[in-house]
């Protein structure tokens, strides 16, 4: 009798540690996936931002409106709170005559660092 408790005892133990490691491994899993879901929906932000902002400027350059050449242009976060840890820059510069390059970067910060976004476009006036 005593040894079947014993048995029993040591069934209970490891099934506890087999349960402790798989809940580990699913935690782990899922916090993993968190962060490339939130890695991933900054990316989109970002590029959302930078996509509006190349549209903004290269409707500057076509309507002819004076901007300095090769300044970069400070770009705020459109939507205040919500965007606020969004940062970037513009510039246009003369690439041939008549023909402009637009570029857009939009920064934020990563757990694991500095991301960026950066487009560009060529533009005739």
């Amino acid at each position: 009798m005593r040894g079947n408790k014993a048995f029993l005892l040591f069934e209970m133990i490891a099934a506890l540690f087999v349960l402790s490691v798989a809940s580990t491994i699913v935690f782990s899993a899922l916090l993993t996936s968190a962060r490339k879901v939130r890695e991933f929906d900054n990316t989109v932000t970002a590029r959302i931002i930078a996509e509006n902002q190349l549209a903004k400027l290269e409707h500057s350059v076509r309507e002819g409106i004076p901007t300095t050449a090769g300044e970069e242009i400070p770009i705020a976060s459109p939507m205040g709170e919500r965007l606020r840890d969004f940062e970037g820059w513009g510039r246009i510069e003369e690439f041939r005559p008549s023909v402009r390059r637009v570029e857009v970067v939009v920064n934020w910060k990563e757990r694991r660092g500095m991301k960026s976004v950066k487009l560009r476009s060529l533009v005739a006036r």
